[in-house]
């Protein structure tokens, strides 16, 4: 995601809808890599409830349950197979 439009709650909506859209899971895993360029997407999901499941060196694996109130995740509206003809 652009640094433009991060921290516009759009993260927010995208969590949100990928959340309803795997409603059937209980859990949603994030296997996510360690890099100085993606501690603001970390600190998100950290802000929208995901704890730390395993962690390593450079590596943790975050869980997110589908329960979880995402505040703000329905600002805007994520469409699904979405195809813009202009």
């Amino acid at each position: 995601m652009s640094c433009r439009v991060a921290e516009k709650r759009n993260e927010e909506a995208i969590f949100h809808s990928l959340v309803r859209e795997l409603s059937s899971s209980k859990i949603i895993y994030f296997p996510f890599v360690l890099t100085g360029r993606n501690k603001p997407l970390l600190d998100k999901l950290f802000s929208i409830g995901a704890t730390v499941l395993e962690e390593g060196k450079d590596f943790k694996l975050l869980m997110l349950d589908n329960s979880v109130i995402i505040h703000g995740g329905n600002i805007i509206r994520v469409l699904k197979n979405f195809i813009y003809e202009g």
